[in-house]
């Protein structure tokens, strides 16, 4: 199977944030971002033999943002997308108090799509809730990329 080069930007609240690390395809956790933490994940690309080749690049964006409407409750947002369609591309988001007790959770799949978002309301007393998402990109010859933003009101 052929290994092409994907990117990973996130973007968690206003600020974007970028740096690198190696993500192979024996790794299928998810990174755990905390607000302000740099994020950008990319995978080598491999040919048939196992040896580093050039092949095309596909970049995915993950943000999460804990969103403060004027005149209706607060909420988080979760989005994802790609510069190509994906076969797949799935977020969820959940919204907890600060002792971790779930508030709301919200989840989406597009498929043959290059977006999609999902969301999740807080309490009007949002001091120390905080807002996690999980973000899935699946397409045929490349690896699946997963990551995970947290952010607070």
């Amino acid at each position: 199977m052929s290994l092409k080069k994907i990117a990973l930007s996130s973007s968690v609240g206003l600020g974007i944030f970028l740096s690198s690390m190696p993500v192979f395809a024996a790794e299928a956790e998810p990174t755990l971002i905390e607000f302000g933490e740099p994020v950008e994940q990319y995978q080598l690309p491999l040919n048939m033999e196992g040896v580093l080749s050039a092949q095309a690049t596909i970049s995915v964006s993950s943000n999460l943002e804990c969103k403060e409407p004027l005149f209706s409750g607060n909420y988080a947002l979760g989005s994802s997308s790609a510069t190509v369609k994906e076969d797949s591309i799935y977020v969820k988001v959940r919204t907890f108090n600060g002792d971790g007790s779930l508030i709301d959770s919200g989840s989406a799949t597009e498929k043959s799509s290059t977006f999609v978002s999902a969301k999740a309301n807080s309490s009007i007393f949002f001091g120390d809730d905080y807002a996690i998402s999980n973000h899935t990109y699946k397409k045929s010859g490349y690896e699946t990329i997963t990551s995970e933003l947290k952010a607070y009101w």
